[in-house]
């Protein structure tokens, strides 16, 4: 039976309105730089696939990565804006474009309604427990585990394990469903912990790497399908 459901934060239970490129596009475009959207969208995507080996790695901070990663966006469009690329890390790390997806306060309700601990585990800033209560998310979890505060990045072990001591439960009863299936699935898997990869049809899958996941992971579509494949295994 499981007793803990941790989620991972970014396009898993929040998502950026506008997406990543919008906001690129914006800000570089107020900067009087004029990129087309499809340009930016390709860059964007194969710079985050470039990262595969970083994130793996878990090396860096968040803000480390993000900074690394939006220096390798400008370098292939050319551009040389110090001041654009700080406007969009900012962006980015106050999170203010992001909001909850439409099935995730339900979702969170059902299993708060069946005693179960309720968590988050991110790869982000400290920013994220202020964007998940402008989300109205912040009140519905009992931990929130936040890399750069506990001075560790997913797929370390050591995250999870971390999360593991704060809900107060064994391996077995724990499970864990995010998007980047390099830090989330394969992180968790390592830690000895069930995972599920949450494969959204969304604008913001540039991290998802989908490219590496594996036939035997279980994935999903949303978090009403993650429950419900709770549901059908007898997990609650």
């Amino acid at each position: 039976m499981i007793k803990a459901v941790f989620f991972d934060a970014g396009e898993t239970l929040i998502h950026r309105n506008p997406s990543l490129v919008v906001i690129a596009k914006r800000i570089l475009e107020e900067a009087g730089v004029k990129v087309q959207t499809g340009i930016l969208s390709s860059v964007i995507k194969a710079t985050a696939k470039d990262m595969g080996k970083i994130t793996e790695k878990g090396a860096m901070s968040d803000s480390d990565k993000w900074d690394f990663f939006l220096r390798a966006v400008f370098l292939k469009l050319k551009v040389r804006d110090e001041g654009a690329l700080e406007k969009i890390k900012m962006r980015l790390k106050n999170g203010t474009s992001f909001r909850a997806y439409a099935e995730v306060p339900g979702v969170l309700k059902e299993l708060r309604s069946k005693k179960v601990i309720l968590g988050v585990i991110s790869n982000a800033s400290s920013y994220l427990k202020k964007i998940l209560d402008r989300a109205g998310l912040s009140n519905m979890f009992d931990h929130v585990v936040v890399s750069e505060i506990e001075g560790v990045e997913k797929p370390h072990k050591k995250i999870f394990d971390i999360a593991l001591k704060k809900a107060g439960v064994k391996r077995d009863e724990f499970i864990f469903i995010g998007d980047n299936f390099i830090a989330d699935v394969a992180g968790a898997s390592r830690a000895g912990i069930k995972a599920v990869w949450l494969a959204r049809d969304t604008s913001n899958a540039q991290f998802s790497y989908a490219h590496a996941a594996d036939k035997k992971t279980h994935r999903v579509k949303n978090l009403r399908d993650f429950l419900q494949y709770m549901k059908k295994e007898k997990m609650l």
